[in-house]
């Protein structure tokens, strides 16, 4: 059941609907999804090496892929010291975003993420010589508004189901970890009775996934990196103008 109710669209049809969700929104064009993570506190596991927080607390930190609507797509759960940055490098999502969504789309995220063509984050001062443009204040704007949906999921999430709201009673990483998932399960249910999105046959298990608090990777070549950044750098730079003008143009009629 986890992984018919937890998955990514599985159709160029689906990918549209959901990119036509958050165009309405704000109007920006290739938006597919929107992460970001949340703390869940937990009792101290046995093995509790790597899951305080940095406010000292035993926790996970789950990250989420969201749709227009809040539906979670995606979901990996880590120790609470791992930062968002840090759990999008190791997640399955992560490391495979670029054949899972559309060609020319993309992820939006907060700060806490880096720059990449598949995953767009606001413009920082400290990054463009410690003042933003108004064209690059505006984007921030409009780019928080369509990430808004993936908090607005988290706060239902722990509303709904108040046990993620405190310190969970389960002491079993892998016992807190289902109970998460099934809560997280019953969220998509509740919106899927009243909006109806995807096939629930077929699901692709491989992009949801748990793993131990020190799963380790290769690292990406340097130059290719700095290659992939400027290509980042210009792709939002383009969304950027693109929506600016936008802007004044619906002004003057």
């Amino acid at each position: 059941m986890l992984w018919s109710w937890i998955r990514l669209p599985q159709s160029k049809v689906c990918w549209r609907i959901v990119e036509d969700g958050f165009r309405s929104k704000r109007s920006i064009p290739g938006i597919v999804g929107a992460v970001d993570g949340t703390l869940i506190e937990i009792n101290r596991p046995k093995d509790f090496d790597g899951f305080y927080n940095r406010h000292g607390d035993p926790s996970f930190n789950v990250q989420a892929i969201v749709d227009h609507v809040g539906k979670f797509m995606s979901v990996d759960i880590r120790p609470g010291s791992f930062s968002d940055k840090k759990i999008w490098k190791l997640s399955y999502f992560g490391r495979n975003v670029r054949s899972l969504i559309p060609p020319g789309c993309f992820i939006v995220g907060d700060a806490g993420y880096c720059l990449f063509p598949w995953l767009i984050i606001p413009y920082m001062p400290h990054e463009e010589g410690g003042k933003l443009t108004a064209m690059q204040r505006h984007f921030n704007f409009v780019l928080s508004s369509s990430r808004m949906v993936v908090e607005c999921a988290f706060g239902r999430l722990k509303e709904r189901f108040r046990i993620l709201k405190g310190v969970m009673a389960e002491k079993a990483i892998e016992k807190s970890c289902s109970v998460i998932m099934a809560c997280m399960v019953l969220h998509n249910i509740l919106l899927e009775l009243n909006d109806s999105l995807f096939d629930a046959s077929d699901p692709r298990r491989d992009s949801n996934i748990y793993v131990q608090p020190h799963e380790r990777t290769g690292k990406t070549p340097v130059e290719s990196d700095k290659i992939i950044r400027q290509v980042a750098r210009h792709r939002r730079n383009r969304l950027a103008k693109s929506i600016f003008k936008s802007r004044y143009a619906s002004h003057m009629y």
